[in-house]
């Protein structure tokens, strides 16, 4: 799964390179947060190596489970009752449940964290898009009001010079528009600056526009490796939350008496947990296995 951490870090620093200049909150939160999410899984204090702890450890403890599964198999007395409860506390207080809740916790936190980190930013990039469509319908709009604004503007002017006989280009007799016709120009002017300003501006939405997106395009790319990332966390909190449950629900029952333990639902239960110990022996020790320290993490 450290893959898969690493090539969703990958496309974000990608798409800094891209759009950081335009959309700085992508470098700024959403990078960092992602850097929060990967310490939170394989950093010094991060849930992956509790977990490999947990592996080998209840790996190593199913044998003993498996033990007292099967003394519960060949009760056969109220004395092998009482021999088999003893056994079972024991077993119980050797083996506390609270540290496999703590990793089924933190893989289910880091899960739900992770989805909504590919929530929040699927929001950011829709709602920059938003700001940038009435950003550029606005410009739009004044450019159509400015263009026509300087049309008005130059049948103003171009009165003053039909009257002085304007066969001349308008650049030359300009110094000859009577002096209430200065006014015009300098209106002119200004509205041709302002026209210049909503231009440049419309030609930067555009590109922006683009440029979202392609940075919404780069992320749906990479959202499966966000949503496998989610499963398998999911996977691996119920796997825990499973274990434990299962055994204190088994441990429970022969304390109740031996009628219990002769009801059809009680030998399904029992028989079904025993099946299981033996994979889940081998996935735990073999989930232990792959997994290297903190420090041979590549960020």
């Amino acid at each position: 799964m450290g893959e898969d951490f690493r090539a969703v870090k990958n496309i974000f620093a990608a798409l800094v390179q891209k759009y950081g200049n335009d959309f700085p909150g992508i470098e700024n939160e959403y990078v960092p947060r992602w850097d929060g999410l990967m310490a939170r899984w394989n950093g010094k204090a991060g849930i992956l190596w509790p977990s490999r702890e947990l592996a080998a450890n209840t790996a190593a403890a199913l044998d003993d489970y498996g033990i007292n599964l099967m003394a519960i198999t060949q009760i056969v007395t109220q004395d092998d009752l009482r021999a088999v409860q003893i056994q079972l506390a024991q077993y119980v207080a050797t083996h506390p449940i609270d540290v496999s809740e703590q990793v089924a916790d933190g893989f289910t936190n880091l899960r739900n964290d992770i989805q909504t980190f590919s929530n929040d930013y699927t929001q950011y990039i829709e709602g920059q898009m938003h700001m940038l469509s009435p950003d550029a319908k606005q410009y739009e709009t004044e450019i159509k009001q400015l263009q026509m604004e300087i049309t008005e503007l130059n049948k103003k002017i171009a009165a003053p010079l039909k009257a002085l006989g304007g066969s001349f280009a308008l650049g030359i007799v300009e110094s000859l528009i009577p002096l209430a016709a200065l006014t015009i120009l300098v209106e002119r002017t200004t509205a041709r600056q302002k026209l210049d300003a909503a231009k440049a501006n419309l030609a930067n939405t555009v590109p922006n526009q683009k440029a979202l997106a392609a940075a919404q395009a780069d992320f749906e790319r990479i959202k499966p490796n966000i949503d496998d990332i989610c499963t398998k966390l999911g996977i691996f909190a119920s796997i825990w939350s499973f274990t434990t449950t299962q055994c204190s629900a088994i441990n429970a029952e022969p304390q109740q008496g031996m009628m219990v333990l002769t009801s059809r639902l009680f030998q399904v239960i029992l028989h079904f947990a025993m099946a299981q110990i033996q994979p889940l022996q081998e996935g735990m020790r073999q989930y232990a296995y792959q997994i290297v320290p903190p420090s041979a993490f590549s960020y």
